[in-house]
């Protein structure tokens, strides 16, 4: 049972990036547990090496259900984005969206929780 204050990584793709094929939709995470944290920084990249512009969709759910959108936000190469969130409800899913095109993009996502309170470093439910 360990206590957790202050800012932890709640997801990041794997080292590398995560390549997108052009046209398609790509599911980069479903539901973050995030409930723990009063704010949330979202971080996004698409990498200079990508071919075309990445529309990041963040969407707030609750176990496997879709309930909103949280935010949209298009990136062309070599561009990043971060924003912080007020909690968001229990769950995060994170999708990118590569535009139609030959090739690939490579993407980049990391979410930080932040909580001044303590908690138990599991206490996702």
């Amino acid at each position: 049972m360990i206590i957790m204050r202050g800012t932890k990584l709640a997801f990041s793709t794997k080292p590398g990036g995560q390549t997108i094929p052009l046209g398609t939709n790509t599911t980069l995470t479903t539901s973050i547990p995030v409930k723990s944290y009063p704010t949330i920084r979202v971080v996004c990249g698409n990498r200079f090496t990508s071919k075309t512009d990445v529309t990041f969709l963040f969407t707030i759910t609750q176990g496997r259900e879709l309930l909103a959108q949280l935010d949209t936000v298009t990136l062309p190469p070599g561009n990043s984005f971060t924003n912080t969130y007020d909690v968001p409800g229990t769950g995060l899913s994170i999708y990118a969206v590569a535009a139609a095109g030959s090739g690939s993009d490579t993407v980049d996502v990391t979410v930080y929780g932040f909580s001044p309170f303590a908690h138990k470093e599991n206490d996702c439910d």
